[in-house]
């Protein structure tokens, strides 16, 4: 019997020595970082090249080989030939991701992670992170779901991550997909009001593919049960493909203003010149190369989301005010010239009524066209003006006292951005916008 307690002993022993030295070396596999090692060579290519602060940001690319990029879901017709369904509150639902392994298979993950693990990377690259693999400055990790490394692992890594691109005096932004938003804002919490070399430590963007705000409350309940945006991240996006027929895009933002304002990306893409499948209907469902289109265009630019959002939330007001200046513009043109001038409904130039040279230059004030027309009957007269020159229109129109009938309208600016992309003023706020040049319809004036 004590012999049978002695050899039991001994293989006690000697299966606590392997697994003690199994799980050093899995937990040495943390070190270097994946994700620091990256952005110590950025950092010291822009040592070497003496890049200034204001030309250096790192685009952290987190993406999960247990989830490929969602494919294409086209809308699912009832016999009607309608979308079954409808887009209600209840679509930002919790997406399956969050669902809890089997018992079995969590203990299995576990004991891969802490006794087997050789890497904290599973390997290649996905689809996600090739398709954004021309962003400029990005760092990349491909992960396995929790198993190559957890979600605190993660957490930690990414904490580092920040650091090392803020000592660097780098701009951050970072893109998860799948379950890694959750480590990913973790991390950027665990650093709110840490400083490094006299400035706070801060994230520009976090913008979270398959994941939405129920999503993460389901997968860390403690850590997300009251969720917030912490304070040094200007904006999160979550971006998502509702599981519920019709399967549409969803955005969810949480910034300065909007705790959450979630709203159809096919009310989003055209403001920023992205195509939608079947425009014009309003249920279309966005295009999945478009949705990487729109990551892009919110690293890239430095427009933020924001902006956009507000532009949506003036876009009824803006509707309808267009309607009665087109009426008010067609009744000033009758009044001009009754027997030279006719009012068409739709006339075959959106300029057509105030070509002729016969109105006044006020009329422009009221006549909404998309920005080619605006600038093709501005040619000659000045062209249209810059923003700020509105921003000087308006301050001598709408302010001090003086209120015109200018004051409630939007006009096209001479600036733009990028091929499809015209910047607008709103006289009522002051507010600047981006709105398509071709698909949106604007009063203009030309420049003084």
């Amino acid at each position: 019997m004590r012999q049978i307690l002695s050899i039991g002993g001994i293989t006690a022993c000697i299966i606590a020595v392997l697994g003690f030295w199994l799980a050093h070396k899995s937990k040495a596999a943390l070190e270097p970082g994946i994700l620091t090692a990256q952005i110590t060579t950025l950092a010291a290519g822009w040592e070497s090249q003496n890049m200034p602060a204001s030309g250096r940001v790192v685009n952290i690319i987190i993406n999960d080989a247990q989830t490929g990029f969602p494919a294409d879901k086209p809308d699912k017709k009832d016999s009607g030939g309608k979308a079954s369904g409808s887009q209600t509150l209840l679509e930002s639902e919790t997406l399956p991701l969050a669902d809890k392994p089997p018992v079995l298979k969590s203990a299995l993950v576990w004991f891969k992670r802490t006794f087997l693990r050789k890497t904290i990377s599973a390997g290649a690259n996905n689809s996600l992170a090739e398709s954004l693999g021309n962003i400029p400055n990005a760092v990349t990790w491909t992960h396995k779901g929790f198993e190559t490394a957890s979600e605190e692992e993660m957490a930690l890594e990414l904490t580092k991550a920040v650091i090392k691109a803020a000592d660097a005096g780098a701009e951050v932004n970072i893109i998860t997909q799948g379950v890694s938003a959750a480590p990913a804002l973790q991390a950027v919490r665990k650093l709110k009001g840490a400083d490094r070399k006299g400035g706070i430590i801060a994230v520009g963007k976090l913008l979270a593919l398959d994941m939405n705000k129920p999503t993460l409350q389901k997968i860390n309940p403690a850590h997300f049960g009251k969720f917030s945006r912490p304070g040094n991240l200007k904006e999160l996006v979550n971006i998502w493909r509702s599981p519920s027929p019709p399967h549409r895009m969803m955005i969810e933002l949480f910034s300065q203003n909007h705790n959450g304002t979630w709203f159809h990306a096919a009310e989003l893409f055209p403001e920023i010149g992205l195509r939608i499948i079947n425009p014009p209907e309003p249920t279309a469902t966005a295009a999945e190369q478009d949705m990487l289109k729109f990551v892009k265009a919110l690293i890239k630019q430095t427009t933020v989301i924001e902006e956009v959002m507000d532009n949506l939330a003036q876009a009824a007001k803006a509707k309808a005010e267009l309607r009665k200046a087109a009426i008010a513009s067609r009744a000033l043109a009758a009044r001009a010239d009754e027997k030279e001038m006719t009012v068409d409904a739709e006339p075959p130039d959106s300029t057509s009524r105030i070509k002729s040279g016969r109105l006044k230059e006020d009329m422009t004030r009221v006549t909404a066209c998309n920005w080619y027309d605006a600038r093709k009957y501005c040619k000659g007269k000045g062209g249209l003006p810059t923003v700020n020159e509105l921003k000087d229109m308006r301050q001598a129109e709408c302010t001090g006292g003086e209120r015109a009938d200018t004051c409630d309208k939007v006009y096209w600016s001479a600036e733009t951005r990028g091929v499809n992309i015209a910047r607008v003023v709103n006289f009522s706020n002051n507010i600047v916008f981006p709105a398509t040049k071709r698909g949106t319809s604007f009063p203009f004036r030309c420049a003084r």
